[in-house]
C-alpha cells in the first residue's frame, strides 16, 4: 500500500512552498531556475525521484536547496507525526494537518488546470497566472513575457533558468538530475537527510522501503511516519498481533470477544458478560451476552437468586400452585373484605363521603375541628359560640346579635357598648354617663369641653393669679409684693443695725438689746466697756465665764476665779481657806 507525506517534520519547512505549488494562484513565487516549459512534469520539474512512487512523501534536498534551507538546518529537523489523512493520499498529492488531501507540485510551480504543475515564472503558456501566453517570439522571465533573460538568468529553449541551482537544467541546458539529487552549485549531489541507497539518492523520510535508513521496510500493515515505522493515523497497533493496525482493538480480537488487556470472551463468561469485568451476580450464568438463571434453576427472583421450578421466591407465597405477591390475597376477599400489606382479607372501611363518625369496621372515618359536631350522616357542622355574648361572630360565619342604636358599638368580648364622645374633649360629659376628663383645681371646665385656668386673686393686691397672670402692681411707697399678696414697704437699711429710720417710718433693726448703745455707724455695741452677752460690764468691770466681774487683785486669782477675801489658790488650782503655820496647814 502506499503511503502519502504528513506535512510536520522535514515537511514544516516545505509547507509554504508546497501550499503555493498546490494553490491555482496567478501570483508566483520565484527562488531559483527551472527547465524549459516543455520538460515540466505532473510532480514538477525533472521526472519524479524512484522512491516518491513507493512512498509518496519526503521532497528532496534539492527542494531544501532551492527553498535556502542549509542542509544543517535539515538535520535538525524532528521526525514526521504520524500520517492523518485516511484513506491514504493519492499520488502527487500531500496530506495537511487538516486531515485533508491536496496535489502539489514542485518549488516555485503552481497546478494550472489545463496544464498541471508549472513554473509561472519561466512558463511561456502561463507567464505570471495561469493559462497567460507569451506572444510568439517572446519568452517568460521572472513571471513576465521578455525579449531577454535577467541578470543570472540563462535561456534554455523557451524559458530564463538559473543553472546553479536548476533541477533540469543543472550546470548546462538539459543536463537533468537523478532520483532525490538536488542541484547544488550546477552540480547534482545527494543531500542530508537523503542517503545513497544501492548507488541511488533515495528519499529516507516517509519511505516505507527504506525508512530513516536504506533497507528499512515496513512490514505488514505498518507504514513510515517520518522516519519510524508505525499505524497510519488513526489507527492503533495490536498488542497480540505483529505490525497489524486497527481503528479499535476488539478488531484484534476474534468474533465474540474484545480487548480487556487481552481478548477476552463475553459471549459466555460469567466473569465477563457482555462487557469487561461485567461479573454476573449468584449463581447466574452468561449467555449470549446476557445474565440469568441455569436451566437447572429456571426460576429467577432477580439479583442472581435463582430457585427450581415450582418454588416461590421470598417475596412471594404459593396461592392454587401458582405464586403471586405475598401481598396478595390468595382467591380474593369476601364483600366487605380488602387484602393488606401482608396479604391478609380484613374489614373494608365504609366512610364514603362521611368525614367523621365511625367507618364500620371499629375506626373512624375523621374527626371534627374543636368547633365543630359530627352529624348522624357523618358530616362536620359548626357550632355557634355565643356563650355570654351579645354581639360580634358566632364563629360559624354568622353572629351573636345586633347590637341597639344607644350601644352601638360591639367590643371583643361580644359585648354592646356606648362609644364616648369626646374627640377634641378634655373634660365633661362623654354622652354615655361618663366623663371626658378632670381638670386641675384651680381650672373650670367650659361647655366646649376644655379646661381653663381661673385667676386666684381673693384678698390680694398683687401677685401671681395661678393662671401665669397677675393680681396687681403695687404703688411706689409700697413698692414689693409680699407672699400674702399685699403690696407692703420694704425696709432700706443695708448694714445698719440700729438708729437709722428703715424709710418706712421705722428704725433699723429696731434698738439695741440689753444696754448696748446705738454708735455712730447704727451697730450696736458697748464701746470701751466689756460685752457679756448682751450686756456691758460696768466701768473697770471684766466679762469672766459669761459674768461681769470686778478687777481681781494678783493675790486672789486663781486662774479664771477670783478668790475671796481670807482665800488663797490652793495647790489643786481651786481657792481655799487661808492655813496658819501653826496648823500645818488645817483648817482652824
Amino acid at each position: 500500500m502506499n503511503e502519502v507525506k504528513s506535512v510536520s517534520g522535514w515537511g514544516r519547512w516545505l509547507l509554504p512552498a508546497l501550499l503555493a505549488w498546490g494553490c491555482n494562484s496567478g501570483s508566483p513565487i520565484r527562488d531559483s531556475g527551472a527547465s524549459g516549459e516543455g520538460d515540466a512534469t505532473p510532480f514538477g520539474r525533472g521526472k519524479i525521484p524512484m522512491d516518491a512512487t513507493a512512498d509518496r512523501g519526503a521532497s528532496s534536498d534539492a527542494d531544501a536547496r532551492e527553498t535556502g534551507v542549509s542542509a544543517d538546518a535539515m538535520d535538525d529537523t524532528p521526525a514526521d507525526v504520524p500520517i492523518t489523512c485516511m484513506p491514504a493520499c493519492m499520488d502527487g498529492q500531500i496530506c495537511l494537518d487538516t486531515g485533508q488531501c491536496q496535489t502539489v507540485c514542485q518549488q516555485d510551480q503552481t497546478n494550472c488546470p489545463m496544464t498541471g504543475c508549472t513554473d509561472l515564472f519561466i512558463d511561456s503558456k502561463n507567464c505570471g497566472l495561469c493559462g497567460k501566453a507569451c506572444p510568439q517570439g517572446q519568452f517568460c522571465s521572472d513571471s513576465k513575457c521578455a525579449t531577454m533573460c535577467g541578470q543570472g538568468e540563462t535561456k534554455c529553449g523557451q524559458s530564463c533558468v538559473k543553472l546553479d541551482s536548476n533541477y533540469n537544467n543543472c550546470g548546462l541546458c538539459g543536463q537533468t538530475c537523478h532520483d532525490a539529487e538536488a542541484c547544488v552549485a550546477n552540480m547534482c549531489r545527494c543531500q542530508t537527510p537523503n542517503q545513497v541507497c544501492n548507488n541511488v539518492c533515495t528519499h529516507v523520510i516517509n519511505n516505507r522501503s527504506n525508512c530513516g535508513r536504506c533497507g528499512n521496510q515496513c512490514q505488514g500493515d505498518y507504514v513510515c511516519n517520518g522516519s519510524n515505522c508505525g499505524c497510519p493515523g488513526g489507527r492503533q497497533s495490536c498488542p497480540n498481533k505483529a505490525n497489524t493496525c486497527v481503528v479499535n482493538l476488539n478488531d484484534c480480537c476474534a468474533s465474540g470477544q474484545v480487548w480487556c488487556g487481552h481478548c477476552q470472551d463475553i459471549v459466555s463468561d460469567r466473569n465477563n458478560c457482555g462487557s469487561c469485568g461485567a461479573q454476573c451476580p449468584g449463581v447466574d450464568v452468561c449467555t449470549n451476552r446476557t445474565c440469568g438463571c441455569p436451566t437447572s434453576q429456571p426460576k429467577s427472583c432477580g439479583n442472581g437468586v435463582c430457585l427450581l421450578a415450582g418454588q416461590c421466591c421470598p417475596n412471594e407465597k404459593m396461592c392454587n400452585g401458582a405464586c403471586i405477591p405475598s401481598n396478595q390475597c390468595c382467591g380474593g376477599c369476601p364483600t366487605g373484605q380488602v387484602c393488606n400489606a401482608s396479604g391478609a382479607c380484613v374489614c373494608a372501611p365504609s366512610c364514603g363521603t362521611k368525614k367523621c363518625g365511625g367507618d364500620g369496621c371499629g375506626g373512624s372515618c375523621g374527626t371534627c375541628k374543636s368547633n365543630e359536631m359530627c352529624t348522624d350522616a357523618g358530616q362536620c357542622v359548626c357550632v355557634a359560640a355565643c356563650g355570654g355574648k351579645a354581639c360580634g361572630p358566632d364563629g360559624c360565619g354568622g353572629t351573636c346579635g345586633t347590637c341597639p342604636a344607644e350601644k352601638p358599638t360591639c367590643t371583643g368580648a361580644g359585648q354592646c357598648m356606648c362609644p364616648p364622645a369626646c374627640n377634641g374633649k378634655a373634660c365633661g360629659p362623654d354622652s354615655c354617663g361618663g366623663s371626658c376628663g378632670t381638670c386641675n383645681s384651680n381650672e373650670m371646665c367650659t361647655a366646649a369641653g376644655q379646661c381653663m385656668c381661673v385667676p386666684a386673686c381673693s384678698g390680694k393686691a398683687c401677685g401671681s393669679d395661678g393662671c401665669g397672670g397677675s393680681c396687681g402692681t403695687c404703688p411706689t411707697e409700697k413698692p414689693t409684693c409680699n407672699d400674702a399678696g399685699q403690696c407692703v414697704c420694704a425696709p432700706q437699711c443695708g448694714n445698719a443695725m440700729c438708729g437709722d429710720d428703715d424709710g418706712c417710718g421705722g428704725q433699723c433693726k429696731g434698738s439695741c438689746p440689753g444696754n448696748q448703745a446705738c454708735g455712730d455707724n447704727f451697730t450696736c455695741g458697748c464701746g470701751t466697756r466689756d460685752l457679756c452677752g448682751n450686756t456691758c460690764c460696768g466701768n473697770g468691770q471684766k466679762c469672766t465665764n459669761g459674768v461681769c466681774r470686778d478687777p481681781c487683785p494678783a493675790a486672789l486669782t486663781c486662774g479664771d476665779v477670783c478668790c475671796k477675801v481670807g482665800e488663797i489658790c490652793q495647790m489643786d488650782g481651786t481657792c481655799g481657806p487661808i492655813l496658819s503655820p501653826i496648823n500645818s496647814g488645817k483648817p482652824k
